[in-house]
């Protein structure tokens, strides 16, 4: 890590640092431990890895800024399902600012192992039975425990890729 990237994990580049453009893609890791006991609602937050830098060669996106999240769904792990937990990515914290953004993850590496992103349709067999539909936000097979009884674990540190579905513009200072 270090230096400025351009467009985050090849994605779109930013023009300038006063608008961040849909398909940005933000590398970002996970601050806490995320396990199948995870409550539903419980508050996520992530960093992101390396700075992203405009074409114009100003930093858009700095190292180490926020990206915050919740955890709308868990499937436990049981001798019949894949374990799963569902995040959704929801606010940047940008230069001392609060955005509120529509995201998408496009990847997840769990100690440098890819893990699987299940489908939105997958999302509303999976969630079917939910008094409140599907949830939002990506669904993230994991794998089982190796301790019976113990929680599937999303661990601190994880690697995301966080792709942003709408624009941001960011105010000058």
């Amino acid at each position: 890590m270090g230096g400025a990237s351009a467009g985050g994990e090849s994605g779109v580049i930013p023009a300038t640092a006063r608008l961040l453009p849909n398909g940005l893609l933000l590398g970002v890791k996970l601050d806490q431990t995320i396990t199948t006991a995870t409550p539903v609602g419980y508050a996520i937050s992530t960093k992101v890895a390396d700075s992203i830098a405009a074409k114009d060669g100003a930093v858009a996106v700095p190292a180490g800024t926020v990206v915050r999240g919740v955890v709308t769904g868990v499937r436990p792990d049981s001798a019949a399902q894949t374990p799963i937990l569902c995040l959704n990515f929801d606010f940047l914290e940008l230069k001392g600012r609060s955005y509120s953004i529509r995201s998408s993850v496009k990847s997840v590496r769990i100690n440098d192992l890819p893990a699987t992103i299940l489908s939105r349709d997958s999302a509303a067999t999976i969630f079917a039975n939910a008094p409140a539909g599907p949830p939002k936000g990506v669904l993230i097979a994991l794998a089982p425990s190796l301790t019976p009884g113990e929680p599937a674990t999303l661990p601190a540190g994880t690697t995301l890729v966080v792709e942003l579905d709408s624009a941001i513009a960011v105010p000058a200072r």
